[in-house]
């Protein structure tokens, strides 16, 4: 009973230590996605150039 309340222990701290943003790319473009918030970011690896430049736009907030 013991390993099995520790053995659970460990999985959810690791769960919680996993990566929240997710990367789709291709060899022009990155996109950052932040699984909680649905916050993301768009770069364009040729010219470096980052949207929004800082921080994350929201789901249907970003600034034009």
């Amino acid at each position: 009973m013991r390993k099995l309340l520790l053995t659970g222990l460990l999985v959810l701290l690791c769960a919680s230590c996993q990566a929240a943003t997710p990367r789709l790319e291709s060899d022009s473009l990155a996109v950052d996605v932040d699984d909680r918030t649905g916050g993301w970011s768009l770069l364009d690896k040729h010219s470096e150039v980052r949207w929004p430049a800082v921080g994350m736009a929201r789901p249907g907030t970003a600034p034009w």
